[in-house]
């Protein structure tokens, strides 16, 4: 068995001094890098501890000034720049009508008109027929004459009763007539007198019956009593028509369209934009972008206690027959509404204490405010009274926010920025970055030099 003899000359080599202070490094250095190893471990351990702490921290702070000064958010109370414009719903009636009806019993004999014709004034429009009528007038006439010959006769009476009676006064003074022939006779003329005026009363009823039945017999005669149009017709020639009073509908019905009447009923708290002469505007959706000038000629003055409203009526010309009566119309009153003043919904808070608001005023403090409602705009509140515009307003107010507490404004979030990346431009594709990670430090450049 060989051995190997190692030679002594090994361990009696001589230590350099750079190997002697590398020796002397190495122990301090490992021990630093585990004391910086362990620091980092615990440092990692206690970051998401810390940051649990801070934000505990935070959120009782901030729940510590919401209870001390509570944080708002504030909108403001809008006016309009210009007035608005009322309208109302209104009927359009004619200016004039009248019902035709008959004042005599008989048969219609004949119709002269229909419905949609103009008519003047005095024009014949139908003719009825009653024979027994002109017999009562023909026996009326002849009782007139019955009547005015015992008239004579009573006239006769009497001049002969006066000639008696002047005989007897003469003959009674010259005693040669008794008081009772005296007595007689007057008396007798006493009686003739009295039938004359019986009979001239006779007379005059006789005539007033006769004047009667010819103005019936007139009206036999159906003649319009304006200038206007026929808009109904009652009844054909051969029906039987009867007096008026006997709930039988007219013969005819006749209006004057060429100015129209529109009647609108204007709510009590539109009534300081109604005057008497001014001009509005009539509006009809069956002719859109065309409005018809009409002037305000009355009102009732009077407020319906049951509806609130003042019945107004407006003169509307139409000389070219373009509206008709009883259609539908819309009435603008302009400039009727001052400029509405206006709140977001979400600021008015309804309760036992009616509408109200909150305002902010100028030291920071509250204020709430009772506000009188007009229109419910959905997202936005029309407001009649209370405000004056401009006003900081409390956003959903809370019920306990007391009055004259201090607040906070919370100002609204600023949109986010868009990032630097996108500013300059896209990414770099895959394919440049996996270039440049596949390429190797040592990796030799194309024309064999070493990079």
């Amino acid at each position: 068995m060989s051995t190997i003899a190692i030679s002594e000359t090994c361990h009696d080599m001589p230590v350099t001094p750079l190997a002697r202070r590398r020796r002397s490094w190495a122990p301090p250095l490992v021990g630093l890098l585990l004391l910086a190893a362990a620091a980092g471990v615990v440092a990692v351990g206690t970051s998401p501890r810390r940051r649990q702490h801070e934000a505990l921290a935070e959120a009782a702070r901030e729940a510590r000034l919401l209870a001390e000064t509570p944080r708002v958010k504030v909108v403001r109370s809008e006016r309009g720049t210009k007035p608005l414009s009322l309208r109302l719903p209104a009927d359009l009636l004619p200016d004039q009508e009248s019902s035709l009806h008959a004042r005599a019993k008989g048969y219609l004999k004949r119709v002269l008109v229909d419905i949609g014709d103009r008519v003047e004034a005095g024009q014949l429009l139908a003719e009825i027929e009653a024979p027994e009528m002109d017999g009562e007038l023909d026996r009326n006439r002849a009782m007139v004459q019955q009547a005015e010959a015992d008239a004579e006769l009573a006239v006769a009476r009497r001049e002969l009763a006066a000639l008696s009676l002047k005989r007897v006064e003469s003959l009674t003074r010259r005693n040669a007539g008794t008081q009772q022939e005296l007595d007689e006779a007057r008396s007798a003329y006493q009686v003739a007198d009295a039938t004359v005026s019986s009979a001239n009363a006779t007379v005059a009823a006789r005539k007033a019956e006769v004047r009667r039945l010819e103005e019936l017999k007139s009206f036999l005669r159906v003649v319009a009593p304006f200038n206007g149009t026929i808009v109904d017709r009652g009844f054909d020639p051969g029906s039987l028509v009867v007096a008026e009073g006997t709930a039988q509908r007219p013969l005819f019905r006749i209006a004057k369209i060429e100015t129209l009447q529109v009647v609108v009923s204007v709510p009590q708290a539109h009534l300081a934009s109604v005057r008497i002469g001014q001009e509005v505007n009539i509006i009809a959706r069956e002719f859109p972008g065309k409005k018809f000038i009409g002037r305000v000629s009355r009102t009732a003055r009077a407020v319906d206690p049951a509806s609130r409203t003042l019945r107004t009526e407006v003169d509307l010309p139409n000389p070219e027959l373009t509206l008709v009566p009883g259609m539908f119309v819309e009435v603008e009153f302009a400039r009727a509404i001052a400029a509405p003043l206006t709140v977001p919904a979400s600021a008015v808070m309804s309760g036992p204490e009616g509408a109200r608001v909150v305002v902010l005023e100028p030291d920071g403090r509250v204020r709430w405010q009772p506000i009188e409602i007009r229109r419910d705009l959905g997202a936005q509140i029309e407001i009649s009274g209370g405000l004056k515009g401009g006003e900081s307003l409390v956003e959903n107010p809370a019920s306990g926010l007391a009055d004259g507490a201090r607040v906070e404004i919370v100002k609204p979030k600023a949109p986010p920025k868009a990032s630097s990346s996108a500013a300059t431009g896209p990414p770099p594709s895959r394919g440049a970055h996996s270039s440049e990670r596949t390429k190797s430090p040592g990796a030799r450049p194309p024309d064999g030099t070493r990079g």
